[in-house]
C-alpha cells in the first residue's frame, strides 16, 4: 500500500509539471491528476485505519476543532502554541478546553523564554540547582500552567523554545503531555499491558559527587 501511495504521489508530480509547461495545459490532463489526488486519498484513508503512525509519515492528516475536543476530559487542556514572527513578541496559545476556546497571550516571550532555559542546558546539574529552581518557576508562571490545578492532563503542543522545557522540571501538579500536533489526541488508544518490572537507564556526569 506504501508502494502504492508513493508511485501515485510520483504520478501526480510528474503530470503536474508536464501540465504546467509552456503551451502544455490540457483540461484532460488536469481531471486526471483530480483522480490520481482522490486514488492517493482512498489509498491513504486504508492506510491510517491499519498504521496511522505510518499514514502521517507520508501525509500530514487533518481533524476539526469538534473531534480534539471529544477527547479532553472536563478539567483537561490542550495548549497549543502559536509561532511568532519576532522573539520579543509574548507567547500566544489557542488554550482548548472541552467545551470552550479561547486565546491566550502570557507574560513571557520566546526570547525571555530561552534565557530561562540556560541553566538547563548544562554539565554541572548539581551546581545549577538553584538557578533551576529559579528559572522553573518564572517559566511555571509565565506560561500560565495552573501550578494549583491537581486534576485533568495538559497537554501542550510547542513551537519554537517552547520544544526545549523541562516540563518534568516545572511546579505543575498534574500530568504534562507533550504532543507534536493537537490532532494526535483523536488517534487510536494503543492498549498497554501491564507489568511488574521496570528498567531504568542513566549516566548523569555529577563532577566525581553525587553528595
Amino acid at each position: 500500500m506504501v508502494r502504492k501511495i508513493r508511485a501515485t504521489s510520483s504520478e501526480v508530480r510528474r503530470r503536474r509539471a508536464i501540465n504546467a509547461a509552456p503551451g502544455m495545459y490540457s483540461t484532460n490532463a488536469a481531471r486526471e491528476i483530480s483522480q490520481l489526488l482522490g486514488e492517493r486519498s482512498a489509498l491513504l484513508a486504508q492506510l491510517r485505519s491499519r498504521a496511522p503512525e505510518l499514514a502521517d509519515a507520508l501525509s500530514v492528516s487533518e481533524q476539526n476543532l469538534k473531534a480534539v475536543q471529544s477527547k479532553l476530559g472536563r478539567s483537561d487542556r490542550l495548549l497549543y502554541a502559536l509561532p511568532v514572527s519576532d522573539p520579543k513578541e509574548n507567547l500566544r496559545f489557542l488554550d482548548v478546553r472541552q467545551r470552550a476556546v479561547s486565546l491566550v497571550e502570557v507574560g513571557l516571550t520566546a526570547d525571555g523564554l530561552e534565557q530561562e532555559l540556560i541553566p538547563f542546558a548544562t554539565d554541572d546539574p548539581l551546581g545549577q540547582a538553584q538557578r533551576q529552581r529559579t528559572a522553573a518557576g518564572t517559566v511555571t508562571s509565565g506560561l500560565q500552567l495552573d501550578r494549583r490545578q491537581r486534576q485533568g492532563v495538559l497537554y501542550v503542543v510547542p513551537s519554537g523554545p517552547l520544544y526545549f522545557v523541562p516540563w518534568g522540571a516545572l511546579d505543575v501538579n498534574r500530568p504534562v503531555i507533550v504532543l507534536p500536533t493537537g490532532a494526535w489526541l483523536t488517534r487510536p488508544r494503543v492498549g498497554l499491558r501491564a507489568k511488574r518490572s521496570a528498567t531504568v537507564v542513566g549516566d548523569p556526569q555529577l563532577g566525581g559527587s553525587i553528595m
